[in-house]
């Protein structure tokens, strides 16, 4: 991620054919892709992370089917807000080279660690759903695809569902209200999977008792 940053870093207009503004919207867009993959990816266990648990070892725990839920809501979305935290200052440094004001690079964390949440609940509810690695894999890799390159195909209105539609408000100065209601879509989105994942632990360890 700092080869990145360096390579938006050239004080000369229109480095490598972009202007400003597109290398800032590259910078942030790789921020959000970098920390939804890597909340996701651990979450559904497709990288490793010492005392993270998966779904099918929390079903055997004594924790409550809500509980456990809301663990992974609440562990998604630390992870997010650690990893935008650590790769802030390179953000800013990045922003401010290319023109952009701090604020910028800091309201972009905002979508950024909301969506990562609602990635990282998913994922762990994947995690639980698919037994076999690679298909999960598949599938996961398959949804960010979806979500960033998906939804930017969709026709209007529609592509305002599109993650790089968001940070381009961000950068553009957009309303601060597009951006809360972005993050509330995500937050919504990401409380529906808590309840997905709290059905889906009774309905395990229902089918445990009955085996």
């Amino acid at each position: 991620f700092g080869a990145l940053v360096l390579l938006t870093l050239p004080a000369e207009s229109g480095a490598y054919g972009l202007r400003d503004a597109e290398l800032l919207s590259l910078l942030l867009v790789a921020q959000m892709l970098a920390v939804t993959y890597l909340a996701s990816a651990v979450a559904s266990s497709e990288l490793g992370m010492e005392g993270e648990k998966g779904i099918p070892d929390l079903v055997v725990s004594a924790f409550s089917a809500r509980e456990i839920a809301l663990g992974k809501w609440q562990s998604g979305a630390l992870y997010a807000l650690y990893l935008v935290a650590i790769l802030l200052p390179l953000i800013v440094l990045g922003a401010a080279m290319r023109g952009g004001a701090t604020a910028t690079a800091v309201l972009a964390g905002a979508p950024t660690v909301a969506l990562a949440t609602a990635a990282a609940v998913w994922g762990a509810w994947l995690g639980g759903r698919v037994a076999s690695e690679f298909a999960r894999i598949a599938v996961h890799w398959l949804a960010l695809g979806a979500l960033f390159a998906g939804t930017g195909a969709l026709p209007e209105p529609l592509r305002a569902a599109s993650p790089v539609r968001v940070m381009q408000g961000v950068i553009e100065g957009g309303p601060y209200w597009a951006v809360g209601a972005a993050c509330a879509v995500y937050l919504a989105v990401s409380l529906l999977g808590v309840h997905c994942i709290a059905r889906q632990v009774d309905a395990m360890r229902a089918q445990a008792r009955g085996a």
